[in-house]
């Protein structure tokens, strides 16, 4: 079996060569960023699987800490939080009326 050959020009050749050597350098270029990115993707699966047992160890040690702490009755704080914000707007009203009185008195 024979194989054809085609005839190019010395300036073909050059640039078809040129062509095939940045087509090396690309392919090269692209594994060394696909080995790095493989080794980044390898620390940071292990870095998630140690945050997981520290977290997995965390949740153990605060449901061992809620067990072992004393129930204290929470207080119900929604009530006097409110009843302290009527105070606030009743205050604010008391001054202002005092206020008022007092401009009052000034005019006399």
């Amino acid at each position: 079996m024979s194989l054809p050959y085609i005839k190019l020009e010395y300036s073909e050749s050059i640039d078809t060569r040129k062509n095939i050597l940045n087509s090396e350098v690309n392919l090269l270029n692209l594994l060394s960023k696909l080995n790095k990115y493989k080794k980044l993707r390898r620390n940071e699966l292990v870095k998630k699987t140690k945050l997981k047992t520290i977290l997995r160890q965390v949740k153990i040690k605060l449901g061992s800490l809620n067990r072992d702490m004393p129930k204290i009755e929470m207080l119900e704080l929604e009530q006097p939080i409110r009843e302290m914000a009527f105070e606030a707007k009743e205050r604010g009203k008391i001054e202002s009326e005092l206020e008022e009185i007092k401009k009052r008195l000034e005019e006399l």
